[in-house]
């Protein structure tokens, strides 16, 4: 697994671990980035209990992960295309928990329709504009 991805997951990890373990069975942290909005993602936090019901808890991302997690992703970027970043834990066995990156073309095809019809298809990527990515370099 690459080395950034594995530290984004200790990270994640040792906020899920200070969470109290009887009040959650499982969790999935997703990391969705549509493309063309300054340097910015949508984080869904589901932590789910006993009877797969999902709860209200929310894990407070220091600025320093959310930089690391963007320049992750500028970086895997530059030759793969990615936007999605999926981390599942399951309470008690924090060993085990996976991080996966992968493309959705859900996202891709989400943000597109949300734009002009004049800009469709025209935009480049944040993590391929230079104006966009300084502070990421």
């Amino acid at each position: 697994m690459n080395p950034e991805l594995e530290l984004i997951k200790k990270k994640i990890v040792e906020l899920v671990e200070k969470i109290d373990p009887e009040s959650w069975v499982d969790a999935q942290v997703i990391f969705n980035f549509p493309p063309f909005i300054n340097k910015g993602y949508n984080g869904t936090y589901l932590f789910r209990d006993e009877e797969n019901n999902i709860l209200p808890i929310f894990l407070p991302f220091a600025i320093d992960l959310q930089n690391q997690i963007l320049h992750f992703i500028f970086k895997y970027n530059q030759e793969n295309q990615y936007n999605t970043i999926t981390f599942d834990i399951r309470r008690n066995d924090y060993e085990n928990a996976t991080i996966d990156i992968s493309f959705n073309q859900e996202i891709e095809n989400n943000f597109q329709n949300t734009l002009p019809k004049s800009q469709r298809g025209k935009t480049i990527p944040w993590w391929k504009n230079p104006d966009e990515i300084r502070g990421l370099l």
